[in-house]
């Protein structure tokens, strides 16, 4: 059951941070040839396993850098794991909103957000429809999602099994969602576009600090 709900919680969470970022993939998914639709929607996917896969990488060093500790100062692991998860989630939320001031800004270049920039360089005539074209700008619209994976994995709270599948089940929704669903959709990107990323890894830098707490308290 504990393993349930946790990829439920990856799923949730990887859909509400990616699917107003996969705008772009729209006119790849309604190409004239089905084989290439199908191929488009296989690289996005590929492309957010990809992201898990690197994601399980980063958090390899840090559970060496747990167990070095661990021996070294003879303190609990899970508790250092958690304080560590925690802390790389407070890093990183504080650089996004820096850059997110930033941005902000600096927003007399024409382009309001990001996303417009996007928007306007995908919107060219004469885009190219190819896996390659697919399969990179997955790879660099889902990086964010690089901010908030390896904490889960180093806190161990989430299992790289379970990250995948819920971020599997979130590319398939999203890819169905684009397809079938578009004219609802785009108002409901709207809303959730007030669900940035940064305020994900707010609560998940929060949640992340509280268990950190509990195990000190408990070891």
């Amino acid at each position: 059951m504990h393993s349930v709900v946790n990829i439920f919680g990856c799923y949730f969470t990887v859909f509400l941070t990616s699917a107003d970022d996969a705008l772009w993939l729209l006119p790849y998914l309604v190409y004239p040839s089905r084989k290439a639709r199908i191929l488009h929607g296989l690289l996005f996917v590929g492309s957010l396993q990809a992201i898990v896969f690197l994601s399980y990488i980063i958090s390899l060093g840090g559970h060496k850098l747990v167990k070095k500790y661990d021996y070294i100062f003879s303190v609990d692991g899970d508790a250092l794991k958690s304080c560590l998860a925690a802390l790389a989630a407070w890093v990183v939320f504080v650089c996004l909103l820096v850059q997110n001031i930033r941005r902000r800004g600096s927003r007399g270049n024409g382009y309001e957000h990001i996303t417009d920039v996007e928007k306007g360089e995908g919107a060219r005539d004469d885009m190219a429809y190819s896996p390659k074209t697919v399969f990179f700008s997955s790879f660099l619209n889902s990086a964010d999602e690089l901010c908030y994976f390896p904490p889960l994995l180093v806190s161990s709270k989430v299992s790289v099994a379970e990250l995948s599948l819920g971020a599997f089940l979130a590319c398939l929704t999203i890819i169905f969602v684009l397809s079938f669903c578009l004219a609802r959709c785009r108002q409901w990107v709207e809303y959730n576009k007030k669900m940035s990323t940064l305020g994900v890894l707010g609560v998940l830098a929060i949640s992340l600090t509280i268990e950190a707490v509990r195990d000190v308290i408990r070891s």
